[in-house]
C-alpha cells in the first residue's frame, strides 16, 4: 500500500483488490480494480471484479455498466458464453426490486443482489476474485 501506483504492475493492483475484497472491504476494493483498469483497460477480470465490489455496495448500475463492459471485452475475445452470463447479471442488477412487507428492504436488498450477482456468475465471479500470477 505505501508504494506510488505508476510503480505497480496491473497484476499487483488486481491482486490489491482481490485482498481488499478478500478482507471484505468492498469501497477498497473498487478502488484497487479501478487501478488495475486504468492501467489495462482490456482486463475484462478487472471489470467482472469492480462489477462485483461495486454490487456489493448498492451502486448496482456502475456495477451492471462493468458487466456490460466486460461482455463486450469477452466477447471481443470469442467468448461468448461468460459475455451471455455477463449481459445477465447486468440485467438482474437493473430489474426494479420488489418491496417486501415493512421498511424499505434495503438492507436485504443490497445483500441480496451482491450474493445473486456472485451466484450468477458463479465461476467467472471466483476467477475474478483470485490474484492473478506475477
Amino acid at each position: 500500500k505505501g508504494l506510488a501506483l505508476a510503480q505497480l504492475s496491473y497484476a499487483q493492483l488486481h491482486n490489491a483488490g482481490v485482498q481488499a475484497h478478500q478482507a471484505g472491504d468492498a469501497p477498497e476494493a473498487e478502488r484497487w480494480f479501478s487501478e488495475a483498469i486504468r492501467r489495462q483497460r482490456e482486463a475484462a477480470v478487472s471489470w467482472v471484479a469492480r462489477g462485483i465490489s461495486r454490487s456489493q455496495q448498492g451502486k448496482d448500475q456502475l456495477a451492471a455498466d462493468d458487466f456490460r463492459q466486460a461482455a463486450a471485452l469477452y466477447e471481443q475475445q470469442g467468448e461468448t458464453a461468460r459475455a451471455s452470463q455477463l449481459r445477465d447479471a447486468a440485467a438482474s442488477l437493473t430489474k426494479a426490486p420488489a418491496k417486501g412487507p415493512g421498511g424499505n428492504g434495503m438492507g436485504s436488498q443490497l445483500l441480496g443482489a451482491a450474493a445473486g450477482v456472485i451466484q450468477l456468475l458463479g465461476p467467472l465471479a471466483m476467477l475474478a476474485l483470485t490474484t492473478l500470477g506475477l
